[in-house]
C-alpha cells in the first residue's frame, strides 16, 4: 500500500478498502474478505444493499481481472524497467523484463526448479518443494513463475498455454467495461463525487486494460507465431520504437507488419503524426503467421522536436491491436549537423555519436578558437546503451558547468536536450550571464524534453556561456546542444 497526500490516503476511492482490510487484519486474522468488502462498503457508501453488494464484488474479482490482462500464470514483472526506477510501472515492457517471464520462440516461464532451473523451489518445505518441482503438481496459477514449458502445453483444462493467454487476456480487458457498467448502475445512490471520480477512473482502466492485452498478444503472438484459435488480427511492430529523426528530411521508419489471420492479406499501413509532420502509406503483401517489414516515410519540420508515432496497419475489415505500444515510435527530432551553428551530440568519448554530430564529452574543454567547451568544471558522462545514439549518453553533473558556444552575427536559438533513458531526471537550469533563460521539470524516466534558450551573436559574432546546473544535492542532464540561427523575422 502506498500512501500520498491525496484526501482519501492512496489517490482512489476504492483502493482505500486494503488500508482498511490491512488494519482490521491486524486486529482479527479470521476475517474474510468478503467481510472486509462488506463491512468496508457500508462504512464507506452506506448500507443500501445494493451498493454492497456491487462495490463488494468490484472489490472481490478486480485482482483476477487485473491478472488476466497482465499477468498469465504467475509470469510476474512485465512492467519497465526491472529497476523500479520509472514513476508509476504502468505500462507493460515485455521485451525488456524477459529476465523475469523468459519467453523465447520455444515456449515461456522462468524454470526455477532444482532439476533443471536456478533451483529456487529448494527453499521450501518438501511437501510444498516436491509440488512446485513437479510440472504435473505445481498449481496452475504458478506455472510460469515456476517452470518453462512449451506454447503447446496443455493445462488442465484442455487449452494450451498460448490460448490461455490470449483468452485471458480479451476476456480480461473486456471485463473492465462491465466493472465500468456495474459502477454506472450506482449513479445516484453514491454522491457526485465519488461516484464521479470512480467513475473517470474505470474509464481510464479500460484504457490501459486495452494496452496491456494488445502489447502481450502482440509480443506473444510474434515469438510464437500460434494463432489464436477464437480470433484474428493484424499487428504493427515498430523497431527499433526510440529512434532519431532528422528534421526537415525525408525519412525512413521500418514498420513489421504480422499477420495473425488463416490467410494472405493485402495491407496499407499508415502512420500517425504530429500536425506539420507529412508521412506517405506503404503498402505490403503478408502471408499468414508472417511478418513483411515496410519502409514508412516521414518528414518532420525542422525544429529539434520529441514525438509519438502510431503505425496503423489495414486490410479491410479485419481487426488491429492498435492499443499495442509496440506499434509506437518515441522518436527525438534534431536538425541535420550542416543546418546547424552547433550540432553536439553529449556523451562519453567512448559511445557512438550521431552521423555529422560533435562529441560533447568531459575532455571537450575550451581552447582559444575553439568553436566550444568547457570552461572551469568538467561534467561526468555516462552512457546507458537504451534507447537511440541521441538519447542513449548525456553529461551530468551535480555541480554547475559552463558550457562556451562560439556564435556567428545575429541571432540564434540554443536547444538543449535532457531527460534520461532509465531513471528519472532531475530539473536542468540553464541561465546565461546569471539570469536564469530555462528550467526543465523533473522528469520520469524515459522521458526527455527540450529546453530553448535564444542566443545573440551581435553585429560580429561573440562568445556566450551556458551554465548549466541542478537544484541542490541534484544533478543536471545534458544529452545534446544543438545551435541553429535565426531565420529571417
Amino acid at each position: 500500500m502506498n500512501f500520498g497526500d491525496a484526501r482519501n490516503w492512496t489517490g482512489s476511492h476504492l483502493a482505500a478498502a486494503n488500508t482498511h482490510g490491512y488494519g482490521r487484519l491486524a486486529w482479527n486474522p479470521d476475517l474474510t474478505a468478503q467481510d472486509l468488502a462488506a463491512e468496508w462498503t457500508r462504512m464507506t457508501f452506506g448500507n443500501d444493499p445494493h451498493v454492497v453488494k456491487t462495490v463488494s464484488t468490484l472489490l472481490l474479482d478486480s485482482w483476477h481481472t487485473y491478472e488476466d490482462y497482465t499477468s498469465p500464470l504467475g509470469t510476474g514483472y512485465l512492467t519497465h524497467p526491472p529497476d523500479a526506477s520509472v514513476a508509476g510501472h504502468f505500462d507493460p515492457s515485455p521485451t525488456t523484463t524477459t529476465q523475469f517471464h523468459k519467453s523465447d520462440r520455444a515456449g515461456i516461464g522462468y524454470d526455477r526448479t532444482a532439476a533443471t532451473g536456478d533451483g529456487y523451489t529448494e527453499l521450501y518445505a518438501p511437501a510444498t518443494r516436491d509440488a512446485y518441482e513437479s510440472l504435473e503438481n505445481c498449481p496452475e496459477e504458478l506455472l510460469l513463475f515456476l517452470h518453462h514449458v512449451p506454447y503447446t502445453h496443455r493445462l488442465d483444462s484442455g487449452t494450451t498455454v498460448i490460448q490461455h493467454i490470449y483468452d485471458t487476456h480479451f476476456s480480461g480487458a473486456a471485463r473492465v467495461a462491465d466493472m465500468r457498467t456495474e459502477w454506472e448502475a450506482l449513479r445516484r445512490r453514491v454522491d457526485h463525487r465519488r461516484f464521479t471520480d470512480v467513475h473517470r477512473r474505470f474509464g481510464e482502466q479500460i484504457t490501459e486494460a486495452a494496452k496491456w492485452r494488445d502489447t502481450l498478444v502482440a509480443y506473444w503472438f510474434d515469438l510464437s507465431r500460434i494463432r489464436d484459435e477464437r480470433r484474428a488480427w493484424l499487428q504493427a511492430i515498430v523497431a527499433p520504437a526510440d529512434t532519431v529523426l532528422l528534421g526537415g528530411e525525408r525519412n525512413e521508419l521500418p514498420v513489421q507488419v504480422l499477420n495473425a489471420t488463416g490467410s494472405g492479406l493485402r495491407t496499407v499501413t499508415t502512420l500517425d503524426v504530429p500536425e506539420g509532420w507529412r508521412s506517405e502509406e506503404a503498402a505490403a503483401y503478408v502471408a499468414s503467421r508472417e511478418g513483411q517489414t515496410v519502409k514508412m516515410p516521414v518528414v518532420p519540420p525542422p525544429t529539434p522536436a520529441l514525438a509519438t508515432l502510431h503505425a496503423r496497419p489495414r486490410s479491410g475489415a479485419v481487426p488491429v491491436l492498435d492499443a499495442s505500444l509496440r506499434s509506437l515510435a518515441k522518436a527525438v527530432v534534431v536538425p541535420p549537423a550542416a543546418r546547424c551553428v552547433h550540432a553536439l551530440d553529449a556523451g562519453p568519448g567512448s559511445a557512438p555519436v550521431l552521423k555529422d554530430y560533435t562529441r560533447l564529452s568531459p575532455s571537450s574543454g575550451w581552447q582559444e578558437g575553439a568553436g566550444f567547451g568547457w570552461v572551469g568544471n568538467t561534467p561526468d558522462a555516462t552512457d546507458t546503451g537504451l534507447f537511440d545514439v541521441v538519447r542513449r549518453d548525456y553529461v551530468r553533473d551535480s555541480a554547475p558547468t559552463v558550457l562556451r558556444l562560439k556564435l556567428p552575427a545575429g541571432r540564434s536559438t540554443a536547444h538543449l536536450l535532457t531527460g534520461d533513458p532509465n531513471t528519472l531526471n532531475r530539473s536542468l537550469i540553464v541561465r546565461v550571464d546569471g539570469i536564469e533563460k530555462a528550467r526543465s521539470e523533473q522528469l520520469d524516466g524515459r522521458e526527455f524534453t527540450w529546453l530553448r534558450i535564444p542566443l545573440d551573436g551581435g553585429s560580429s559574432g561573440c562568445e556566450v556561456d551556458l551554465e548549466l546546473s541542478a537544484k541542490e544535492d541534484e544533478t543536471w542532464h545534458l544529452s545534446a546542444c544543438v545551435v541553429v540561427a535565426d531565420g529571417p523575422s
